[in-house]
């Protein structure tokens, strides 16, 4: 079965290094496209998760527009690094995109992603957001799934 799509969500922090680094051998070995995308947690679900905190709203979303923007940059950057190129659609062929204005909350992971051949994910770890921990990765359905 060759993996012709490859999704990415991504968060920014060191662990991601080698998510990439496996998306990107796996692109390599099947001529694939990898598309990346910020992931992040949707206000609603944090306000539910910890009502009683002191963060306000407002706050909350210039830090989720600040991660995102600074994943998008180490997505990017990685894949210029490895001379992999950008594309606009997804092609038959090794080239990245990045998908701007990705919904929030762990349910778009698995309803886009299932149009993708693989879903490339990082170990969760203190760093990671609720996003990617253990009990979400294993709701996510209709695709592979790869844990780096």
């Amino acid at each position: 079965m060759s993996m012709k799509t490859i999704l990415v969500p991504t968060e920014n922090h060191d662990a991601m290094r080698s998510t990439l680094e496996t998306a990107l051998l796996l692109a390599r070995r099947c001529d694939s496209y990898i598309e990346g995308f910020a992931l992040r947690w949707g206000i609603q679900e944090f306000i539910g998760g910890d009502i009683a905190g002191g963060l306000p709203i407002e706050t909350f979303s210039q830090d989720i527009a600040e991660e995102a923007k600074q994943a998008r940059q180490m997505f990017e950057s990685f894949m210029q690094k490895h001379e992999v190129p950008r594309s606009t659609k997804r092609t038959g062929s090794l080239s990245f995109g990045w998908l701007d204005e990705a919904p929030e909350g762990e349910k778009f992971v698995g309803s886009y992603g299932r149009v993708f051949d693989v879903i490339m994910m990082h170990r969760p770890d203190t760093n990671s957001t609720g996003v990617a921990s253990e009990n979400s990765i294993r709701r996510i359905g209709g695709c592979s799934r790869i844990r780096t």
